[in-house]
């Protein structure tokens, strides 16, 4: 262990001023690149001598020694101290900056005049979306009646009576309604509904009680519905249905001599339904034209049964796509 008297310590110039730490034991060589300044304080140029530095005892802080110089040096140029940025110059210059953008957003908010607007259903066209858009279920349509189909009609509504016509228009639609009703029986025509071979019935005798006591005699012996089978067969054959359709009625002439009679003309057409080799239904439609001959009747004679009601006519001879239908005797 060595004694403080050995090594005694000596004070550096810059350590008498204050500054500095006090070591014990030697003191390190120092580099000889120039140390900054401390605390303003210049820097030598010189390079320091090494010195032994021993522990000292102190009670107070320790001071490094510094030994003389063996000679005087002259002071080394001033190394330039470097400049710290200035934080808070920096910083009160950002928070003024911040402060003058928020006045600013606040002048131009408040000087806008303030709108209420109501708020409106914005509706997306399909064009300018990407994706499809679900739309609101579209209300059902009711489904409209189907449209009435044309009535049987008079002439275009207005009955035109002939000439010489001696009884009231009700009888003329009277006199027109029987020929209507007689032709839509006549030649209407169902293989369902037909009676049989030995006694025909059904659509086939339909008409007759339309028809007057002698033109009954006639029918059975003359019309090809009950004088014979062909079209009995013809009909089962080619499991025909046949109605008669757009009907339309004009009084074309109008006698009173000892009897009071009326020639009613009536166009239609026929419409055919078929089924022969072929499990297609055949349909088919053709126009045609038939003059009923009427004879007027008391309505009082008629009785309960009497055939539409009593219309006061009564057929007595028929001709189909004929010129005319014959007057025959007895009417």
């Amino acid at each position: 262990m060595k004694n403080f008297d050995e090594h005694p310590f000596v004070l550096r110039d810059d350590e008498v001023g204050g500054v500095g730490n006090l070591y014990s034991g030697p003191l390190p060589s120092l580099s000889p690149a120039p140390v900054a300044p401390l605390f303003g304080e210049r820097a030598f140029g010189q390079k320091e001598e090494r010195m032994d530095v021993v522990n000292v005892p102190l009670t107070q802080p320790e001071r490094i020694s510094n030994p003389t110089p063996s000679q005087p040096s002259a002071p080394a140029a001033s190394v330039p101290k470097a400049r710290k940025p200035h934080v808070a110059t920096k910083t009160l210059v950002a928070l003024v900056l911040v402060a003058f953008c928020l006045v600013g957003i606040a002048a131009v908010a408040f000087a806008a005049p303030v709108q209420i607007i109501a708020p409106t259903r914005v509706t997306s066209s399909p064009m300018s979306q990407s994706t499809p858009t679900t739309q609101p279920p579209a209300r059902a349509t009711p489904t409209p009646p189907p449209p009435t189909p044309p009535p049987l009609y008079i002439n275009g509504g207005d009955i035109i009576l002939p000439q010489g016509w001696d009884l009231s228009a009700a009888d003329g639609v009277l006199a027109m309604r029987t020929a209507l009703a007689f032709v839509d029986q006549e030649m209407t025509l169902d293989y369902r509904s037909a009676g049989n071979r030995d006694h025909h019935g059904g659509t086939f005798t339909a008409s007759v009680p339309l028809l007057t006591p002698a033109a009954k005699f006639r029918f059975q012996h003359n019309d090809v519905r009950a004088a014979n089978n062909e079209l009995y067969d013809r009909v089962q054959k080619q499991h025909l249905v046949q109605q008669v359709v757009n009907e339309n009625a004009l009084i074309q002439k109008y006698q009173h001599d000892r009897q009071q009679v009326a020639i009613i003309q009536i166009a239609f057409q026929l419409y055919q339904s078929t089924f022969t080799t072929s499990p297609t239904e055949g349909k088919v439609a053709t126009e045609h034209n038939m003059e009923v001959l009427l004879l007027k009747v008391d309505q009082a004679t008629q009785g309960a049964d009497a055939p539409m009601g009593g219309t006061g006519w009564l057929v007595s001879n028929y001709a189909l796509d004929a010129a005319t239908v014959e007057a025959v005797q007895p009417a």
